[in-house]
């Protein structure tokens, strides 16, 4: 899938080499492929980058997808996260179960990738503060989940791991309760994987 879009990147340069309209090639390259600041997603995009059953590693099973706009959005958003949710427009979740282990992934959709990022800053701020960290046994996990930006920190009281992406414009909240790092990190880089395939218009499934 990114070996098409770097084809596609070569194309546009090749473009802008010959008629001189560096801006709008990029322009229209980022608005194809999904890359760039222009990375976002629309209510339809919402509900199929969240994970499906066949994404979803045995033997955890999925609820179905829920999804909601405008100020349904931002109500939900501020209800699960700790964090200003201004600029939300769209807002997703699935939940995953496995006996008492759980995964829950989120989606939120920002009208712009400053709201989104600064989003990201006030939800991680809470876990990196050492009183939290010392009474929950709080550590920063460090690893490449494909997104433009990553937070994650695992933890005790339950073992679980929080991972916090932003992929241009969407926020992805990655929680994980009863599950190892190991599980954390795996359904993250397939969210943020879902997330930017999904916004550059190709079909997920493999």
């Amino acid at each position: 899938m990114r070996t098409g879009l770097r084809a596609t990147a070569v194309a546009a340069t090749l473009l802008i080499s010959l008629t001189g309209c560096a801006g709008d090639a990029l322009d229209a390259l980022d608005e194809a492929t999904g890359e760039g600041d222009n990375i976002s997603l629309d209510a339809t995009g919402v509900g199929r980058a969240l994970p499906r059953d066949t994404d979803v590693v045995d033997p955890f099973q999925g609820s179905e997808p829920v999804t909601a706009e405008g100020a349904g959005a931002v109500e939900f958003c501020t209800r699960r996260t700790d964090a200003p949710c201004e600029g939300v427009t769209l807002s997703g979740l699935r939940e995953t179960v496995a006996g008492e282990a759980r995964v829950d992934y989120l989606l939120f959709v920002f009208g712009s990738q400053e709201q989104a990022t600064t989003h990201v800053e006030k939800m991680t701020a809470g876990w990196k503060k050492a009183d939290v960290q010392k009474k929950r046994s709080v550590k920063p996990l460090t690893f490449d989940s494909g997104a433009d930006t990553t937070e994650a920190f695992t933890y005790s009281d339950p073992e679980g791991a929080n991972v916090y992406m932003r992929v241009g414009s969407v926020v992805s909240y990655v929680a994980g309760s009863g599950v190892p790092a190991e599980k954390a990190q795996e359904s993250a880089k397939m969210q943020a994987d879902r997330i930017r395939t999904i916004a550059a218009g190709h079909d997920p499934k493999k």
